[in-house]
């Protein structure tokens, strides 16, 4: 191995080896500097297609029940992307195309899929999504 190859070896290993990465859990009332996320969870979407038929599709979202934070990075953080996450999320919420189904059964909305340690699924429809 050449010493250039051997000293950019040696210094990628080094620099990695600064990096530093502090994620941690925090309640819905944390304000504190820093990165807010919401770990994903798996919903089920129940809507229609344009021509009026009925149609699902599972969904990742945010969970607001399993909210971290970003301390550092070893980085400077971009402060706006809660906003732009926030704006995504509106925009999702106002999609088109996405009417009632004309038939019996589960009501047209979105439903979080939770999971239980026996394995059993139930849906729990989520208020404020038509």
């Amino acid at each position: 191995m050449s010493r250039a190859r051997a000293a950019s070896a040696l210094s990628a290993l080094l620099f990695a080896g600064c990096a530093q990465v502090v994620v941690r859990h925090v309640s819905e009332a944390d304000t504190s500097d820093g990165v807010h996320f919401y770990e994903p969870r798996p919903y089920l979407w129940i809507g229609s297609d344009a021509k009026g038929n009925p149609s699902s599709q599972i969904v990742w979202l945010p969970d607001p029940a399993r909210r971290w934070m970003l301390d550092s990075l070893g980085a400077r953080s971009d402060t706006r992307i809660p906003e732009t996450i926030a704006a995504v999320a509106t925009l999702a919420r106002a999609a088109p195309g996405l009417g009632e189904v004309p038939q019996a059964g589960p009501l047209p909305g979105l439903y979080r899929i939770d999971i239980d340690a026996d394995g059993d699924v139930a849906l729990v429809r989520q208020p404020g999504w038509p």
